[in-house]
């Protein structure tokens, strides 16, 4: 997902990615300094709508060209 570590985040949707890969963020940001840096900038992005829906539109274009599985 391009976060700080290379923890295999799995999902069959973009939408179920996403989520899994912020549940997974929240889960760690107590335990190292690049999770707590990956969760202060989506804390500051979850203020920016415009911010959130570019986001989005590009993480689900990624996933849409990723081959099956």
């Amino acid at each position: 997902m391009g976060g700080s570590c290379d923890a295999i985040i799995e999902g069959n949707t973009a939408e179920e990615m996403a989520l899994n890969g912020g549940e997974h963020l929240m889960e760690m940001s107590d335990k190292d300094e690049g999770h707590k840096k990956d969760k202060e900038v989506m804390d500051t992005s979850q203020n920016d709508p415009e911010h959130i829906e570019k986001w989005l539109a590009e993480f689900k274009a990624k996933f849409a060209a990723l081959p099956e599985a």
